[in-house]
């Protein structure tokens, strides 16, 4: 098990965890999907496993390319705070 958790990650790893996403459920900011990256797999998966391996094995992380949103989701009728 510890050589396991200890190999480098593959190519395979960044598809297997691709292929776990929820395809329709919150694009990042650049508003694509896990669905545009499953789908289309066959022409940008070279480019994104190799950022996505370059980056885990202790490469430069692109500005911006972990950035996220969130949302407020009121949970009264009528809200008028953030509190």
């Amino acid at each position: 098990m510890r050589q396991t958790l200890e190999a480098p990650f593959t190519p395979q790893d960044v598809l297997s965890a691709l292929k776990e996403m929820s395809p329709c459920k919150a694009p990042g900011p650049d508003d694509f999907h896990a669905f545009f990256f499953q789908h289309y797999w066959h022409i940008v998966g070279q480019d994104v496993c190799d950022l996505v391996l370059q980056v885990l094995r202790g490469g430069h992380m692109p500005e911006g390319i972990n950035d996220t949103f969130i949302t407020l989701i009121p949970k009264v009728t009528h809200p008028e705070r953030v509190t």
